[in-house]
């Protein structure tokens, strides 16, 4: 009996000279955006404008395209909107993470509308792919190991033993007054690039597809430059994030016996130990977990002063202490989730979660089913897992320019899924 498509079949294949129109202007708007987070141009009246029509686009992309993901990135979209219009002057801070917010949803729309068949969608992974690279080797350029962890904190280490590292000051917009990449936040880009470039390893490796060396040649080098900065930068909850991912992925893939399983996860587990303490520095995980729990309490003092909408955009940034200023400036809550709770509420907070998890669920269908980009798929999958548990400790705020590349894993994994649909039919 002949395959009769579905609705949603139908309508998926009737869209790809729309999906070329709306990538067109997504596309546009994801330049405009990039180029405002880089040097502010658009006044708040243009940023409000902004936000309310990619709140009402993703709100009718959803009314067309119906699922959980368009669901979370309209709800999203439309409370982001909310509490910028609540603030009554937004501040370099606000517009800046507002402006990479914006791009994020944009991001993903521009994906998921350019991504539409098997050979595009390895091309667009592959330019996550050169980009995340790219920026990688970029932070190690322009990160100081000395001036941004231990000066001053570990005695035992010699202030020598990092200075091969470039420790350039690329004078980017946005960094801390120190002038270098922080080495947390160089740590957080790698745990995002290093799954998916070894996922698009494996596919092509796997399978033919249109520039395959060349596509493969980068995500080697992108493997290579993202280990290269979880080492050096030793930012412990990304190390961290790295190896129970890894395990989690191994053991999701494989299905391996319980003896071998238990094997690895307490070779692991006693790896992470040594990894935590930096050999044997157990004062220093004492002292960095109370200061995070003191960060976090104060989070959560502030999410509750206004638990429905938030603070706004990038808004908590200052906690007493006993200082004559008698605070600090932190530059998060050091934790995913109660930064977006601190920043829009919980209003916020349940589409955020609903975007994360219909992604992981899709690249996860995609792998469990073992068909055509199943490798992509678990990379994708393996990323969104290994960024969000680096946010148990540690946070890549909404909207922060390093969170862009989240987004785009968002639309890939989207992407991923539709052009499997697309060929099942055909199949």
């Amino acid at each position: 009996m002949p395959h009769s498509p579905t609705k949603a079949e139908r309508a998926h294949v009737s869209r790809p000279s729309h999906d070329w129109r709306a990538g067109g202007l997504s596309l546009a708007l994801c330049g405009g955006l990039l180029a405002n987070s880089l040097v502010p141009f658009v006044p708040a009246q243009g940023l409000t404008a902004v936000s309310l029509a990619t709140a009402v686009g993703l709100c009718i992309r959803f009314g067309r395209l119906p699922s959980a993901l368009h669901a979370g990135l309209a709800g999203l979209a439309t409370v982001s909107a909310l509490a910028w219009l609540r603030l009554p002057a937004p501040d370099l801070n606000a517009t800046e993470h507002q402006t990479g917010l914006l791009l994020g949803l944009w991001s993903t729309l521009t994906v998921a509308s350019f991504a539409t068949t098997r050979s595009r969608l390895t091309l667009i992974a592959g330019g996550f792919a050169l980009a995340g690279t790219l920026a990688v080797a970029i932070g190690l350029a322009g990160t100081s190991i000395n001036s941004g962890k231990f000066v001053g904190v570990l005695r035992e280490l010699p202030a020598w033993t990092y200075s091969w590292l470039p420790e350039r000051k690329l004078r980017l917009p946005g960094l801390e007054s120190s002038g270098f990449i922080n080495p947390n936040a160089l740590g957080g880009l790698a745990v995002i690039i290093l799954p998916v470039t070894l996922g698009l390893g494996w596919e092509v490796r796997r399978r033919t597809v249109p520039c395959g060396g060349l596509i493969l040649a980068v995500a080697l080098a992108g493997c290579a430059a993202s280990s290269v900065a979880l080492l050096v930068t030793r930012a412990r909850g990304a190390l961290l994030a790295t190896l129970v991912t890894g395990i989690l992925v191994w053991l999701w893939y494989r299905r391996p016996p319980p003896i071998a399983a238990a094997v690895v996860c307490l070779s692991v587990a006693l790896t992470s130990v040594y990894v935590a303490t930096y050999d044997g520095q157990f004062y220093l995980v004492r002292d960095s977990f109370s200061d995070r729990m003191a960060i976090w309490r104060l989070a959560v003092d502030a999410w509750a002063s206004s638990p429905l909408m938030g603070l706004g955009m990038n808004q908590f940034h200052h906690i007493p202490n006993a200082s004559q200023s008698g605070f600090t400036t932190v530059a998060h809550a050091h934790n995913t989730f109660l930064q977006v709770a601190v920043d829009l509420g919980a209003a916020g907070l349940a589409p955020y979660v609903l975007v994360m998890g219909a992604a992981l669920a899709l690249g996860l269908k995609r792998t469990a089913s073992h068909s055509q980009n199943s490798g992509l798929a678990l990379g994708l999958a393996g990323s969104l897992v290994a960024v969000h548990l680096f946010g148990l400790v540690d946070a890549i705020a909404l909207g922060s320019r390093v969170g862009v590349f989240v987004w785009l894993v968002v639309g890939l994994a989207h992407a991923t899924h539709e052009v499997a649909n697309t060929a099942a039919p055909s199949a």
